[in-house]
């Protein structure tokens, strides 16, 4: 009997970390998989869920999988070896939504889009120009660059702090090149680096080296051939400050800086200021980072940047909010298919806290051009 009662208690347990770790697993399949991740309906995900569910049950009782038929697993189980896990894009920043992008991956487009608009490279023609990244993720905007400005677009270097970002963004450039018409010269035009990007000193002597070559090339060019450095959404985080990493943009590599960033506002009540260092303080952004637009064009005239030179543009109507309003409907759908809500959560979090930045007007989001 006792035997009987452990074996049986044994089950129940590996049952149960069974149905956890395929919650875990399914959540993080889905941030892979668009397809399911955009479809509440998704028979097969809805036919797993069931299954978990039963099993659960029956775990239970005594004796009770004996009762689960395997039969059950028969029905549209296939349909996990026909999925593609290589997701088409890794964006991530905080979107522009002025033009109702559908999804996540053409919000984040729109905001590179943006940014290259105000900076004017939009306009540029044939002048060629590079571009160090800094906080590059997984180098998407290089990839847009490299489809999209196939004969200006010269030099990459990016650089992320996460290694399997820096392995992820070196693979999918390289892939890019391959079905490219110009894939011998593009290849050799992309460095993607895992290095602290807050801290030019302390750059491995690899991506120092790659630097300088890239200030040689532009220095000897035959035309015009600036050099850009690119932040999307990074440069709050970056620790101690941005100072160090835009100082040398601006005085070391004499690159011109084109970035999305957020501003406070310049009266906050003593509530929302203690609001405020509670949530940075979580999301790990130093409030040494955390200025108004004023101390904002100070800092970077300090670094070096003309003030006549720098442009800020207020684009908090179209990036909080629809944010905000992206995550909550994205994450609704997925915990009513059944999905693990511990990742939904966090994310859902972050599109709070934007809802209410958009709400309050306590903090808003910049696009900022410092030109040399």
């Amino acid at each position: 009997m006792m035997k009987t009662l452990l074996l049986e208690i044994m089950d129940h347990y590996r049952v149960a970390g069974l149905s956890f770790a395929t919650g875990i697993l399914v959540t993080l399949a889905s941030s892979l998989i668009p397809a399911i991740w955009h479809c509440p309906t998704n028979p097969f995900l809805g036919q797993m869920v069931q299954l978990r569910k039963k099993r659960s049950r029956l775990a239970s009782r005594p004796g009770g999988l004996s009762q689960f038929d395997l039969t059950d697993h028969y029905g549209l189980e296939q349909q996990v070896l026909n999925l593609d896990f290589n997701a088409q894009t890794m964006w991530m920043n905080v979107g522009f939504w002025k033009n109702n992008p559908q999804s996540l991956p053409e919000a984040c487009q729109a905001l590179l889009e943006e940014v290259l608009q105000k900076s004017g490279l939009l306009n540029c023609g044939d002048q060629p120009f590079s571009v160090l990244e800094v906080g590059c993720g997984c180098a998407e905007p290089a990839r847009y660059l490299r489809k999209n400005f196939a004969a200006s677009f010269d030099q990459y270097i990016g650089i992320t702090l996460n290694g399997c970002q820096a392995e992820d963004a070196a693979t999918r450039l390289a892939a890019d090149c391959k079905m490219s018409s110009q894939s011998q010269n593009c290849s050799s035009k992309n460095r993607v680096y895992c290095a602290d990007a807050a801290k030019p000193s302390s750059w491995p002597r690899e991506l120092q080296k790659t630097v300088v070559q890239l200030i040689t090339r532009r220095n000897t060019a035959a035309k015009d051939h600036p050099i850009w450095l690119l932040a999307l959404d990074t440069l709050y985080h970056f620790t101690p400050d941005r100072k160090q990493i835009l100082t040398y943009a601006c005085q070391t590599l004499d690159a011109s800086l084109m970035a999305t960033d957020i501003i406070i506002a310049d009266k906050i009540s003593w509530l929302d200021r203690i609001k405020l260092r509670l949530v940075f303080n979580g999301l790990k952004v130093p409030w040494t980072n955390i200025m108004t637009r004023d101390q904002y064009t100070e800092m970077l005239v300090n670094c070096g940047y003309k003030k006549e030179n720098i442009t800020m543009i207020d684009i908090t109507a179209h990036s909080f909010n629809g944010f905000d309003k992206f995550t909550q409907k994205h994450m609704e759908m997925w915990e009513a298919m059944g999905g693990s809500k511990v990742i939904p959560r966090a994310v859902r979090m972050m599109g709070w806290v934007m809802g209410w930045w958009a709400r309050s007007g306590t903090v808003k989001e910049y696009v900022v051009i410092a030109k040399k």
